[in-house]
């Protein structure tokens, strides 16, 4: 009998190299098509998530004002849930009405200003580095004079500049210690070179070695303060004490591009004159009849178009987007008007300070006498108040922080009682947080 032995089956070990080759790439294919699955399951689930955490902020996942801040008149609706929870303290007693605002250009904590009051000689730069919750005076401030600027280097923190009624003081030290310096900055007005105004300085943002300053003509330096030359005289020199040269600014983008504000005191005309050479040539913008001795002026260039400028003259805003070829009045709902104050107060009664957001261009800040603060998204088509209800006259100074620009701080001087107020905004102008009174 024979007997018949069934095929083994084939061992797996035997196959052939390619097959065993195939299998396993086979498999690698496979486990690569599953890890990219996990993968986008996961990036929908982390998409989605961020999705309703912005959506939860930004139509306000919390309500109501922070504690132990009082909002002013003119709030928005949906404030931010962590809108001006750091507290504003008052400024130091008796310190006068702010005339000036400046702000480190790194550090959103650290605030200067500089206030006086009428009828007094000195006034004082007030300095903060806690975001305004603490305010001190700088002990080496207090130069002579009245209306006085200040003027932060835009790439240098700690370095500043006053124009005061001697002259330029620079500080390189976040104001410990002050260097004054006019060489070359009043021969043509006075006898003595010691006397003088500053009405007005601007800092090169590319080449902040170069600044510009302002009094019966414009002086530059390009040594940082150090000395100055006269390169624009707007009109022959008078031996008076009248402020001429009022504004200044450079075009961020386009710094030989300079804008001033001229008023006349022979003329009674206030003209706009424009540089597109660093100083070199100049020419008038535009002129209009509405001088009255010792008011404010202010201009601001928007921070991406060196073309467009905002302009405040007297009881007039004006915006230009060619360069100066071409003024449009853009008051509408500003409360501006002709004609002077109550009292026969020999000071503007119209827009006193600009200011322009650098991340939206488009907003712009205006400070108004008898106002409070007044902003705009539209490019100056509409202006509606976002602070200070108030009666305030004088001033009412307001300044965008450049490190963090949905910080604003605004002051005034009230007119009943002489009381300095400040106030602030941390989310854009939603809301606003008003400091203790004197």
């Amino acid at each position: 009998m024979s007997v018949v032995t069934p095929p083994r089956p084939a061992d797996p070990d035997e196959r052939s190299l390619d097959e065993r080759v195939a299998e396993l790439e086979a498999l690698i294919e496979e486990a690569r098509r599953r890890a990219r699955r996990r993968r986008q399951r996961i990036a929908v689930v982390l998409i989605a998530g961020a999705i309703g955490a912005t959506l939860l902020i930004g139509f306000g996942g919390h309500s109501g004002n922070a504690t132990g801040t009082r909002g002013l008149a003119g709030t928005r609706n949906a404030p931010s849930p962590t809108a001006n929870n750091e507290p504003l303290g008052a400024l130091p007693p008796t310190l006068g009405f702010v005339q000036s605002l400046a702000f480190d250009p790194r550090n959103p904590r650290v605030v200067y200003l500089v206030a006086g009051r009428m009828g007094v000689a000195r006034t004082a730069v007030v300095k903060t580095t806690d975001g305004g919750a603490h305010w001190r005076v700088l002990a080496a401030s207090g130069w002579p004079g009245g209306y006085q600027t200040l003027v932060a280097d835009p790439r240098h923190p700690g370095t500043l500049y006053a124009g005061t009624g001697v002259g330029v003081f620079k500080t390189v030290d976040g104001g410990q210690t002050w260097r004054r310096s006019n060489r070359g900055m009043f021969v043509r007005r006075f006898s003595d070179r010691n006397i003088g105004w500053v009405s007005a300085i601007a800092v090169d943002p590319l080449n902040t070695s170069v600044v510009y300053a302002g009094t019966d003509q414009i002086n530059k330096s390009t040594d940082g303060g150090h000395s100055w030359r006269p390169v624009f005289t707007p009109e022959p020199v008078r031996s008076d004490d009248s402020i001429s040269v009022s504004a200044l600014a450079v075009a961020p983008t386009h710094p030989e591009t300079i804008y001033a504000i001229h008023a006349s005191s022979r003329t009674g005309d206030t003209s706009i004159y424009t540089s597109s050479d660093a100083g070199k040539t100049w020419r008038v913008s535009i002129s209009v009849p509405t001088f009255v001795h010792g008011f404010v002026t202010d201009l601001v260039v928007d921070p991406h178009q060196p073309t467009t400028v905002y302009a405040a003259v007297g009881a007039t805003v004006l915006k230009t987007q060619d360069g100066g070829r071409d003024w449009q009045p853009i008051g509408h709902g500003l409360p501006v008007k002709a004609g002077l104050p109550r009292g026969g107060c020999h000071c503007n009664n119209g827009v006193t300070t600009l200011a322009i957001d650098p991340h939206r261009p488009g907003t712009v800040y205006a400070g108004v006498n008898q106002g409070g603060i007044y902003e705009t998204t539209s490019g100056g088509r509409h202006w509606r108040r976002v602070a200070a209800k108030g009666t305030y006259y004088l001033t009412t100074m307001v300044g965008v922080d450049p490190a963090q620009p949905t910080t604003v701080y605004g002051a005034g001087l009230r007119e009943y009682d002489d009381s300095v107020h400040l106030f602030r905004t941390t989310n854009g102008g939603r809301t606003w947080a008003s400091a203790p009174e004197e």
